[in-house]
């Protein structure tokens, strides 16, 4: 069921644990998005659980959705149920549309997870590797001002760097963010000063 997602790029957790431990590993990812696959009274406690905790968007999916059921889910903070029979390209749409109302009501963009080195943006999530994902950090935090080339060096590595490797790895970021013309973000070059990561005007 979840294949669809991953294939979109999505990275996947699954968890069939007790709603403590389920609880707990979710303040350790802080996912983006949870899907629920129960709709017991059990599962109904955990929905209910997670909307209290966290402000991600919740998707619930099971077998026999009806009228009754799905006031249930809606009623304890589910965003939206759907049947286990639901298309792949249902499924992935229903997370993007969701990901994007809870983007503009709850979160930053971009938005930074640590914990996978994961960051959303434009209605994205990107996996990056660890020194994109730090060197990304870095600009972002800057809030569109120009970083000089060595307070990216010392923030992002724990030794010297030349310039050279410096910009080998902004090339990668740039590169596995895929920001086009009609991205909202640009990763800008400011020759023999430094880089700036800023939102388009």
């Amino acid at each position: 069921m979840l294949d669809p997602l991953v294939a979109d790029g999505f990275h996947v957790v699954i968890n069939d644990g007790e709603n403590e431990a389920v609880l707990s590993d979710l303040y350790k990812v802080m996912p983006d998005i949870v899907i629920i696959s129960d709709n017991s009274p059990i599962g109904r406690q955990l929905c209910s659980q997670i909307r209290k905790a966290l402000p991600v968007p919740i998707i619930a999916v099971y077998n026999k959705v009806n009228e009754i059921s799905r006031a249930a889910m809606l009623e304890v903070g589910a965003d939206t149920c759907l049947s286990e029979t639901v298309g792949k390209m249902e499924l992935v749409a229903r997370a993007h549309s969701l990901l994007r109302r809870y983007g503009k009501l709850h979160r930053e963009n971009p938005h930074f997870n640590s914990e996978t080195s994961q960051v959303y943006i434009d209605d994205r999530i990107i996996k990056l590797a660890p020194i994109e994902f730090r060197l990304l950090s870095s600009l972002a935090h800057s809030k569109g001002k120009v970083v000089p080339y060595g307070q990216l060096i010392a923030e992002v590595w724990d030794e010297d760097i030349s310039l050279d490797t410096l910009h080998h790895y902004v090339g990668r970021l740039s590169h596995d963010l895929g920001i086009k013309p009609d991205s909202s973000y640009r990763l800008q070059s400011c020759r023999e000063e430094g880089y700036c990561f800023c939102k388009k005007s």
